[in-house]
């Protein structure tokens, strides 16, 4: 059978989709990573939320309470900013996604191509085959023929 003659175009279109897919995986593993310190900074808020209501109940002294109320508000503002950082990512990862759809679907197209080449291959030998079957069987019964004239 007949090699392929895109069998490199169609290896190229893998590793293409190979690379997609890691590039898809390690967005989503950033994107796993934020999702964690965000969750982090807001077990730290809630924590300072207590402290700070047990702080009030025990009649603290008014600067410590400011003190949990200042880093409060930086958590907070922690926590905004790994929220837009999730938002950038999630649009990164579906461009990932977009990227590796393209590319699986470009290689696919390859394959298909393959398929139908190698199933007209394989039709082709077959033909031959029975064509030459059909001679073979037409030279012994045209031989046989003869013979008994």
């Amino acid at each position: 059978m007949k090699p392929f003659r895109l069998q490199s175009v169609l290896d190229y279109r893998q590793r293409l989709e190979d690379e997609a897919q890691n590039a898809l995986t390690l967005c989503r593993e950033e994107q796993r990573k934020l999702i964690a310190r965000r969750d982090g900074e807001q077990a730290d808020v809630n924590r300072l939320v207590l402290e700070c209501k047990a702080a009030k109940a025990n009649q603290v002294q008014l600067q410590e309470i400011m003190l949990y109320e200042e880093c409060l508000l930086l958590k907070k503002k922690q926590i905004h900013i790994f929220e837009q950082k999730i938002l950038e990512q999630e649009k990164i990862l579906k461009q990932k996604q977009e990227a590796l759809t393209k590319a699986m679907q470009e290689k696919r197209v390859l394959e298909i191509l393959k398929e139908k080449r190698a199933a007209a291959e394989k039709e082709r030998l077959e033909q031959q085959e029975k064509k030459f079957l059909d001679e073979l069987g037409g030279l012994s019964f045209g031989g046989r023929y003869d013979r008994s004239l």
